[in-house]
């Protein structure tokens, strides 16, 4: 009688003689299904459109970063000035981690693919990386196992699913407050001097750690804890995206991460309300939050638990 072979991953016994215990296989799995969405996410990432869903308020749209046009503003006239045509402002018009991060994953996944069709005489998919997933997902893994390189290949995808959430996941470097909406005597008169709006038409962008922000354009300062509070609120019936709803939850101080949401929704937690046009599942901030909420009760009993265990 043979000893069992060790797990390539966590060296444990493998009773059944594959490669890869069933334990370290799983999380294979859930990458496998996750990446139709985070390759959706990706592209939303890549574009820097992460801005969450038209709807917050009267007449705008929750911008969860924020990224400078690299125009200008006329204190004068009251009107932004555009670059200089030869200059370049601002950031790049797409994120190369997003972009590194949707390559490699494409990569991977082909590479597997490849591997799995050619020892097992199987044609190749067809689709882009986030239906050859779905198609190794679905009747793939178990072979997988017990290939002689699949620690290897498991370790790679797994890796490339979760530095993709990273680049997803990132924290913004501002954060969006709201519209300013001032309508103060005193900047009344001035916007009709320099021609502005009544209400101010600025928007209000915060760095982490500011206890105040400050209008650009009418200059008027915002308590930020209180633009904290008028957002979530604002936000409770917006339906988004798992990623960018963790990205606007997070930066008003309730953290979540898209994979929580996700795992939520696979638990049957959080119910899916809606589709968008790249048919990737929206959920409604409120239900996010309120399951957020929850898990942070959950948290600080278990905390007191193991604190009153300690004394």
């Amino acid at each position: 009688m043979t000893d069992s072979p060790t797990c390539g991953i966590c060296t444990r016994p493998v009773p059944d003689q594959a490669y890869v215990c069933g334990d370290c296989t799983r999380p294979l799995t859930k990458a496998l299904t996750a990446v139709p969405d985070v390759l959706a996410d990706l592209r939303v990432t890549l574009t820097r459109l992460d801005r969450i869903a038209p709807g917050i308020g009267p007449a705008f749209t929750t911008k969860v970063i924020a990224e400078p046009d690299g125009a200008g503003w006329d204190p004068i006239n009251r009107k932004p000035v555009p670059p200089p045509a030869s200059a370049h402002h601002g950031p790049l018009p797409f994120s190369v981690p997003a972009s590194d991060a949707r390559a490699e994953i494409t990569r991977t996944i082909r590479a597997l693919a490849s591997e799995v069709c050619h020892h097992r005489g199987l044609p190749r998919p067809f689709g882009d990386a986030g239906h050859v997933a779905v198609w190794l997902a679905d009747g793939q893994v178990e072979w997988l196992r017990h290939h002689e390189q699949a620690a290897q290949h498991i370790t790679a995808i797994t890796h490339a699913v979760n530095q993709a959430r990273r680049v997803i996941d990132r924290p913004a470097d501002r954060w969006y407050a709201g519209p300013c909406g001032n309508d103060d005597a005193a900047w009344a008169v001035a916007a009709a001097v320099f021609g502005g709006a009544v209400p101010c038409i600025g928007e209000l962008y915060a760095l982490p750690g500011e206890d105040r922000v400050v209008c650009p354009i009418c200059e008027w300062s915002y308590d930020v804890a209180d633009r904290r509070a008028w957002l979530l609120e604002a936000s409770v019936d917006v339906l988004a995206t798992a990623s960018l709803i963790a990205k606007a939850l997070t930066s008003l101080s309730s953290p979540v991460t898209a994979e929580r949401i996700w795992q939520w929704r696979s638990r049957g937690q959080l119910l899916e309300r809606a589709r968008d046009q790249q048919d990737r599942p929206l959920y409604r901030v409120g239900d996010v939050r309120e399951l957020v909420a929850a898990a942070m009760v959950r948290d600080a009993e278990r905390s007191a638990r193991r604190g009153a265990r300690g004394a």
